[in-house]
């Protein structure tokens, strides 16, 4: 449970959101129960995928990693490859010099994508 420390309402806090019961706020309402909370994304997380994005689209092209006719195996490997490096204690990729978690996140999201495109297929 959380404590408003506004208004002393306690609510369960899985909503992201609480409208105070005191009268000077009463008659505002706003039904954000079920959407996305994005301040609930650790500060940084975003960019740190972004310096990844932007060095691969140097690398390569803009979201050239949608062309891949392999997505699974490619971007499952490639996830591993760079959480075995962070496990071992590397943080930064040798080539790029961006955090292999970051990478790997990076990598996550592309198998996201294939598997809401329908396009990501069976190991």
């Amino acid at each position: 449970m959380v404590k408003c420390g506004r208004c002393g309402d306690t609510w369960s806090g899985t909503a992201g959101y609480h409208v105070c019961s005191d009268t000077a706020v009463a008659s505002f309402v706003k039904h954000d129960a079920l959407k996305e909370v994005y301040a609930l994304i650790p500060p940084g997380f975003e960019g740190a995928m972004a310096k990844v994005l932007t060095t691969g689209s140097i690398k390569y092209a803009d979201k050239n990693w949608q062309l891949g006719k392999t997505p699974g195996p490619t971007y499952y490997s490639a996830l591993r490859r760079h959480l075995a490096a962070a496990e071992r204690g590397e943080g930064k990729d040798e080539e790029t010099g961006q955090s292999h978690l970051a990478n790997a996140a990076c990598c996550l999201a592309f198998l996201w994508w294939f598997e809401q495109e329908g396009k990501l297929e069976s190991r």
